[in-house]
C-alpha cells in the first residue's frame, strides 16, 4: 500500500512538475490565442476561453447532481465531492 508520509519529496516534486506543466500550457494556448485571431476577435476569443474554462470546472458538479435521484442524496453526494477535493 502507499504511504504518503514515507514519499513526501516525490509528492512535492510531482506537485511542482504538474504545477509548472500546467503553467507552461496556460502560456501555450494563450500565445496560440494570440497568434491565430485577429485583433478584433481577441476580446471574443478571450471570453470564450474563459466560459470554457468555467465550463469545465462545473461540469463534474453538474454530472453528480444529475446522477442523483433526490434532494437529500444529491446533498451527500455534494459534500462527498467537495470533501475528496479539500481533503
Amino acid at each position: 500500500m502507499f504511504e504518503p508520509a514515507r514519499f513526501t519529496r516525490l509528492i512535492a516534486w510531482l506537485a511542482v512538475a504538474v504545477a509548472f506543466f500546467s503553467a507552461s500550457q496556460d502560456v501555450v494556448l494563450d500565445a496560440y490565442r494570440r497568434e491565430i485571431l485577429a485583433d478584433e476577435e481577441l476580446g471574443m476569443g478571450n471570453a470564450i476561453h474563459v466560459q470554457a474554462c468555467s465550463t469545465g470546472r462545473r461540469l463534474p458538479v453538474y454530472s453528480v447532481r444529475a446522477s442523483c435521484r433526490t434532494w437529500k442524496i444529491q446533498d451527500q453526494c455534494l459534500r462527498m465531492e467537495f470533501q475528496k477535493l479539500v481533503f
